[in-house]
């Protein structure tokens, strides 16, 4: 996997910190995360910069599926994604979205957390340099 493609995060899940390695792009993406102490989360948060996002998840059950539910807070307010898991390229296409869901983001880089954690403002909206 291209060094491109490989992404790490911290997360703090309510009490819980996390760091997590994500690799690859789009719809097949590898995913690891690995629960820290606290004190470790504190010393990596200031390597972040200014490229954070504030976001809270719901978790909806879905024809046994989960839909995760993100609401963006801070400069990206307004802003709602929705995330699906599923085992194979095949059980992705069989799935019917229920209609509330919207439109289909998967491919649209400006909307991955990564691009959202460096641009302080909401996709196709201009912001300040």
């Amino acid at each position: 996997m291209a060094g491109k493609d490989l992404g790490i995060r911290l997360r703090r899940k309510g009490s819980a910190h996390f760091i997590t390695i994500k690799g690859g792009r789009g719809q097949r993406r590898l995913e690891e995360e690995i629960q820290i102490p606290k004190p470790m989360f504190r010393a990596l948060w200031p390597l972040t910069g200014a490229a954070r996002i504030s976001k809270r998840r719901y978790k909806i059950p879905c024809d046994g599926k989960t839909i995760e539910i993100d609401v963006y807070y801070g400069p990206h307010r307004g802003l709602m994604t929705a995330e699906i898991e599923f085992v194979s390229t095949r059980e992705s296409r069989r799935f019917q979205p229920p209609d509330w869901l919207g439109r289909e983001i998967t491919r649209q880089r400006q909307y991955a957390n990564e691009q959202l954690a460096r641009r302080h403002g909401l996709p196709g909206h201009r912001t300040r340099s």
